[in-house]
């Protein structure tokens, strides 16, 4: 029999886009799962229609706060781990479709290769779905920032074979876990609230020795920032103040990073890629250690 795998679907305010990624997780090949829906603390009330496809074909957890997507993962791991005792744990984007045999490539990969901690593959836009949004990442660990790996964002993609490598950084959109490595390095860290937890979950993965995984053939589309929208305050705000926290516990050469950080956020500000207020606020809440979710 396959692996027993525990899929964890985070919802905050996106039902339609749930039940989409739902649906297309009963047409997949690999026949061993079970699906947790985490309700974060939604401000928008499920339909009758909607609750009762996720009742009826979910575990739905109601939960009553929203705990960030850190913390709505939690819930679900620490639920399915009581509940099924999975081998492993499907964290995936609830804004995402998937293609029939990638889970079958997810779960091979990792019962073939010794020491893999997290499983990734490839993610194509879902408006533009021969465009590449992820395909693997390096990290240079002396400023922990990441590049992408043998493609360039956003390009077509013609790269079809079967390469499975070690990489650095995997985007949490798509993560295959092994439980036995989430038992020893613990869960993901709340603090965080959104984004960034990811690259910090794979700085720890990697510190204490397991791999991290990309299967090129392995492969799932993504609607990009439906939940917190692209550009708004909450995303420049949380991916700047979490990456300086991730700087202070993993970068090699930390002053240089900070600098480094501070000039590119001067630059985007000047030219219109990004807005002071945010970045000003993510940096003062850095210097006084406030994290968590943050209070407008």
């Amino acid at each position: 029999m396959k692996p027993l795998v525990a899929i964890i679907l985070v919802n905050y305010n996106g039902y339609e886009d749930t039940i989409e990624c739902i649906k297309s997780l009963q047409k997949i090949s690999y026949d061993n799962y079970r699906i947790i829906v985490v309700n974060n603390g939604s401000t928008i009330k499920a339909s009758k229609d909607q609750l009762i496809f996720l009742k009826e074909h979910t575990d739905y957890i109601d939960y009553p706060d929203n705990v960030g997507f850190s913390g709505g993962n939690n819930i679900g791991m620490r639920y399915a781990e009581q509940k099924f005792s999975p081998k492993y744990f499907l964290l995936l984007n609830n804004d995402t479709v998937v293609k029939e045999d990638f889970l079958d490539i997810l779960v091979e990969n990792a019962e073939l290769r010794s020491g893999a901690g997290i499983v990734c593959g490839k993610i194509y836009f879902y408006s533009e779905p021969d465009r590449i949004w992820f395909a693997g990442a390096k990290t240079d660990f002396n400023t922990c920032n990441h590049s992408h790996y043998k493609c360039t964002y956003r390009e077509v993609d013609r790269d079809f074979s079967d390469r499975v490598e070690e990489i650095d950084f995997a985007t949490g959109c798509l993560w295959l876990l092994s439980v036995n490595a989430v038992k020893k390095i613990g869960y993901m860290d709340e603090d965080f609230f959104l984004y960034c937890e990811d690259d910090e979950y794979c700085l720890r993965m990697i510190a204490n020795g397991f791999k991290i995984l990309y299967c090129n053939r392995a492969i799932i589309y993504h609607k990009i920032s439906a939940s917190t929208g692209n550009k708004s305050f909450l995303q420049q705000y949380y991916i700047a103040r979490n990456h300086l926290y991730i700087i202070k516990r993993y970068a090699k050469k930390k002053g240089m990073a900070r600098r480094q950080q501070y000039f590119r956020w001067c630059k985007d500000i000047i030219r219109g890629r990004k807005n002071f207020r945010p970045i000003f606020r993510a940096i003062l809440d850095y210097k006084r250690n406030r994290m968590g979710k943050v209070k407008l």
